[in-house]
């Protein structure tokens, strides 16, 4: 598998993002101000690079040509949260790759997947999820729903479940309260919890969860708030740290991370964990059977 570097403002091209997301199978994706923060000593042929400097990689009006390479996925996903180790896979699955995410989950990919082989996994292991994230989640969710209140993220994780046809099975809507002031007046986050704690803290993102609860009726609300950088850190709130909540009306689990990385790295991390976080609180593991049979593979 390949890394995959993304350079400059092609980072803000969230459609062509998505695409190479969902074409490639990578082994890890770097977003980049300039080419020359890579490696030299790696490998080119270990890396695909997206630039719009001509020479630098392959362009946008390249990138027709890049998809044909990629193909369709021919992988399938598998997450599994609560484990420090995959060893309990390797009697299920003859092959595997892996990675852990920032968000303290691992990723599993396999070429092929019987739906009795995906049960096994659940026996072994009852935290997984098998299927894309944001798919799966509009799978299994309803008829319950979510609402989403985003601050550094911008709306990148409402986009994500809504790139997803069916995504109003599960969302009706959602707010990006980027200020202080809009978060006061939009969720009801109170003057005093953002004078003492600051708007990236455990506590403002509480009454983020508990406001956008409020407004939108769902059954779970997701808030984010951090520093996306590269400006805006201090030695107490470094750039990249981001708090997530994710709760109901009957409480609220509130985790603080700190991403490593460039601005569109440290907000893709986030609403990614924002998923997995909704999953983990919600119990909502199991398996999207879609993601098996869609790919032709025996069930």
């Amino acid at each position: 598998m390949k890394k995959l570097y993304i350079v400059g403002n092609l980072r803000y091209r969230w459609g062509l993002i998505e695409e190479l997301l969902r074409r490639g199978e990578w082994s890890e994706i770097k977003f980049i101000d300039g080419v020359e923060e890579i490696d030299r000593r790696e490998p080119p042929n270990r890396r695909i690079i997206i630039s719009e400097e001509p020479g630098k990689g392959f362009t946008p009006d390249q990138l027709e040509l890049l998809f044909e390479q990629l193909g369709e996925p021919q992988t399938i996903p598998i997450y599994i949260f609560d484990r420090e180790d995959l060893s309990f896979l390797n009697p299920i699955l003859p092959y595997y790759t892996s990675s852990k995410g920032e968000g303290h989950f691992w990723e599993v990919r396999v070429p092929a997947l019987s739906l009795s082989d995906a049960q096994r996994l659940l026996q072994a292991h009852r935290k997984i999820v098998v299927g894309e994230l944001f798919q799966y989640l509009i799978h299994r969710l309803p008829p319950k729903k979510v609402g989403i209140a985003e601050s550094c993220t911008g709306g990148r994780l409402i986009s994500y479940f809504t790139l997803v046809s069916g995504a109003s099975r599960i969302f009706d809507g959602g707010m990006i309260t980027y200020s202080n002031k809009i978060k006061e007046g939009w969720l009801g986050v109170k003057g005093e919890t953002l004078e003492r704690f600051g708007a990236v803290s455990a506590e403002t993102v509480t009454e983020m969860v508990e406001g956008i609860l409020a407004k939108t009726k769902a059954d779970f609300g997701i808030g984010i708030s951090g520093i996306a950088g590269p400006t805006g850190g201090t030695p107490e709130k470094p750039v990249g740290t981001v708090y997530i909540g994710v709760g109901n009306r009957y409480q609220i689990w509130v985790e603080k991370y700190l991403f490593k990385g460039s601005r569109g790295y440290i907000q893709h991390q986030s609403a990614i964990t924002a998923a997995g976080m909704l999953i983990q609180f919600g119990e909502l593991y199991g398996v999207l059977k879609e993601a098996i049979s869609t790919l032709g593979l025996p069930l």
